[in-house]
């Protein structure tokens, strides 16, 4: 991004990988004094760049490879829904004894 003096490369002269790592660009000339007394004493170069973590998330989402529904949850609320007071009682007793 910089060459070997430390100035900034224009976007044409980076390599694509890197070309298209980059967001964009703030330059801000920083200036002191008031009035016939101010002059810029210095520039500073930000260079952005993209968020990888945003793309690959909107990239999983794209594909599918997120499931947006827990099937934990509804396989838990499924077993108890399908079962008697009982068989609930005998459950609870045995994953109580599996602990211990």
């Amino acid at each position: 991004m910089f060459d070997e003096k430390g100035n900034h490369r224009g976007i044409h002269e980076l390599d694509d990988v890197t070309a298209m790592a980059v967001k964009g660009y703030d330059f801000v000339t920083l200036y002191e004094g008031e009035g016939e007394q101010k002059h810029a004493f210095g520039l500073r170069r930000k260079v952005r760049l993209i968020d990888k973590l945003a793309v690959r998330s909107k990239l999983g989402e794209h594909f599918g490879l997120f499931d947006k529904k827990p099937q934990v949850q509804v396989n838990i609320l499924n077993e108890f829904y399908l079962r008697s007071k009982e068989e609930l009682q005998i459950l609870h007793t045995t994953r109580k004894m599996a602990r211990t």
